[in-house]
């Protein structure tokens, strides 16, 4: 493995969340209704 998969959210120009690694759809949605 050469990396490994990061998604940051970003608000007002912060990291508001941070998630690493392979993450599936039903736990990232759930963070991102977090921010929408």
């Amino acid at each position: 493995v050469r990396s490994i998969p990061t998604l940051l959210v970003f608000k007002n120009g912060n990291v508001v969340e941070q998630m690493v690694g392979a993450v599936t759809k039903g736990p990232l949605l759930a963070k991102l209704q977090n921010h929408i």
